[in-house]
């Protein structure tokens, strides 16, 4: 019905639940495949979210087939998909995936690193659920390191979250964990109930793929306890899970402790039987991974390879485009070139008209200013003439009346008034005489120096009138003593 409505999301959707359903059935290959379909129509719609949950999925699967490295190469290419579109539960989910992996090939080291970083990602944007996954992953991993205690803390930290949030897988999850903790610190009878618990609620969610690690955990425990029977039973529940679901790495968990039940009823015949098939199932994992680690590298190999030849046939394919393009992009030039030369050519032309035109007329300008400024420098040569001669002149009869008036004074009839009033006369042009000897004496027209000017006046007085007194003139003042 999706797929008639063209309701591309909702065709996403239904894939994902079929794949849902084949792998709770253990049918992983029929999951992978809905899953696969799943990932092509998200890709092709740009439903970047959906594409890559889906490809963590994938990977998934290929980590309960244990090829870690198939596993591995789905969960970074969703860590690359949720990264670059800002999906950050896909960031976080994808480290935490790719982490499990680094776990499950004996890496703690980088597996604690990668959870540390999702686990960073979920409290960065507030991914509670999401935490409480990654915390009970980070018990499993100090768990298998020997530090129970430490591992127990973030095992309780997870259960309560999961507690919170009524989320009832990882409750599941994390009890189990909690319970397989206290078999280690020999709390069997606390751990025989944990496990219990853990083991009802997956049944209640019809989760057979942790179902059947919590029945190996409870043969685990049964046999602690030395209750044999109980533990044979419950193991081979779990071995029968472990085959539906191709699960090898449980499978060789059950025939160990299988050869472990029989070793301690006596059975060394049948003992040696279900260590050899423990042995030969390890074998195979590692085989198995091999083998596709093989195939990866050769398939890896020939897609370079062909890559290689294609890129060498686009790159020849290019060149030959640039040649033609080179070859018409040259001429095109040639042809601007020309075009550009032409213009400069004719600007350049018209610029030297322009120029001489203006120098021809500037040299004409300049042989009419020089004229005129001769003419200029010729008029004020003859008004400095004029000038001198006039003022020549005008000291001549300035000199000559002060003469007459001295002359017209001496004469014996004349009375001591009209001496008087004479004397005043030449005193005052004594004094015109002597301003405009000192206008003729400044270097600054119009302009004397009055000290001196005063001076000079009063010294003419003293000795036109015979007076005794001593003038001196100051700048800002005049005094008479």
């Amino acid at each position: 019905q999706f797929q008639q409505a063209n309701y591309a999301q909702g065709t996403v959707a239904t894939y994902i639940v079929f794949a849902d359903y084949y792998e709770k059935k253990g049918k992983l290959e029929s999951s992978k495949r809905y899953l696969t379909l799943a990932e092509q129509l998200s890709k092709k719609i740009r439903y970047f979210k959906g594409e890559a949950n889906v490809v963590r999925r994938i990977g998934g699967l290929y980590l309960q087939q244990s090829k870690y490295d198939s596993a591995q190469v789905y969960h970074f290419k969703s860590l690359k998909i949720a990264s670059k579109n800002k999906y950050f539960e896909g960031i976080a989910l994808a480290q935490n995936h790719i982490a499990v992996v680094y776990d499950m090939q004996g890496n703690s080291i980088k597996a604690l690193e990668y959870y540390q970083q999702a686990l960073k990602t979920a409290r960065a944007n507030d991914l509670v659920s999401l935490q409480g996954t990654i915390l009970n992953n980070i018990g499993i991993i100090y768990q298998n390191k020997g530090e129970l205690l430490k591992a127990l803390e973030y095992q309780n930290k997870a259960l309560k979250i999961g507690e919170k949030l009524n989320f009832p897988q990882l409750v599941a999850h994390a009890t189990s964990n909690i319970s397989s903790i206290q078999r280690e610190l020999q709390n069997t009878d606390k751990a025989l109930e944990l496990q219990n618990k853990a083991a009802n609620i997956n049944k209640e969610l019809d989760e057979i793929g942790t179902l059947k690690d919590n029945l190996l955990d409870l043969a685990l425990i049964h046999f602690k306890k030395k209750d044999l029977k109980v533990a044979e039973l419950t193991a081979r529940k779990a071995l029968e899970i472990a085959k539906q679901t191709n699960d090898l790495r449980t499978q060789s968990g059950v025939y160990e402790l299988l050869a472990n039940i029989e070793k301690d009823k006596g059975n060394f015949e049948r003992a040696l039987f279900y260590t050899d098939t423990f042995r030969t199932i390890r074998d195979s994992i590692h085989s198995i991974q091999k083998f596709k680690t093989t195939a990866e590298l050769e398939a890896k190999y020939q897609n370079e390879l062909k890559q290689t030849k294609i890129n060498l046939l686009q790159k020849d394919n290019l060149l030959q485009q640039a040649n033609i393009e080179q070859q018409s992009t040259l001429k095109q030039y040639f042809i601007i070139v020309l075009a550009l030369l032409s213009v400069i050519v004719a600007l350049l032309f018209n610029r030297y008209r322009l120029k001489s035109k203006s120098y021809f007329a500037l040299q004409e300008q300049n042989d009419l200013l020089e004229a005129k400024n001769n003419e200029i420098q010729d008029k004020n040569k003859r008004i400095e003439l004029l000038y001198d001669e006039m003022q020549h002149r005008f000291k001549n009869n300035l000199q000559l009346i002060e003469s007459l008036m001295k002359l017209q004074a001496q004469q014996p009839q004349m009375d001591s008034n009209a001496q008087l009033i004479l004397q005043e006369s030449q005193n005052r042009i004594a004094t015109i005489s002597m301003l405009q000897q000192y206008l003729n004496q400044s270097n600054q027209h119009g302009q004397i120096k009055l000290v001196d000017y005063l001076t000079d006046i009063a010294e003419h007085l003293k000795i036109s009138f015979q007076f005794d007194s001593i003038f001196s003139f100051h700048e800002s003042e005049i005094s008479v003593k």
